[in-house]
């Protein structure tokens, strides 16, 4: 059952250090993400397996539920279009940063056009 969870609802990065939640309203309508929620805490309360694939920041999430202490970083960030364009506003200076404007846009446009994980 984990690992139907993990192929359906979570996806790596190139760094293979974990795997994010996917970005998909759908799943989250359907409340798949609470089911999945469920059937881990009920593998752990019955001895079973937990989930070995979540990245650093969501297991700390899922542990406190406080997302102001968690650190993510850009390379937290599996969607490589993403995580380039936070090393580009990271690196931006003040003169240059509204250059950036189109590519946020742009960006945001795809996101919302279809799944994309964080």
């Amino acid at each position: 059952m984990l690992v139907e969870i993990e192929k359906r609802l979570f996806v790596e990065g190139p760094d293979k250090k974990g795997k994010n939640p996917i970005y998909c309203l759908n799943s989250l309508d359907c409340n798949y993400f609470r089911t999945a929620g469920e059937v881990m805490a009920a593998s752990l309360a019955q001895g079973g397996p937990c989930p070995n694939f979540l990245r650093e920041w969501c297991f700390k999430y899922l542990c406190s539920g406080d997302s102001d202490s968690i650190q993510v970083s850009a390379s937290d960030v599996t969607d490589l279009e993403l995580s380039q364009l936070i090393v580009k506003i990271n690196s931006a200076s003040d003169d240059n940063i509204s250059d950036l404007i189109g590519d946020i846009g742009a960006v945001r446009i795809h996101w919302c056009k279809g799944n994309r994980s964080i």
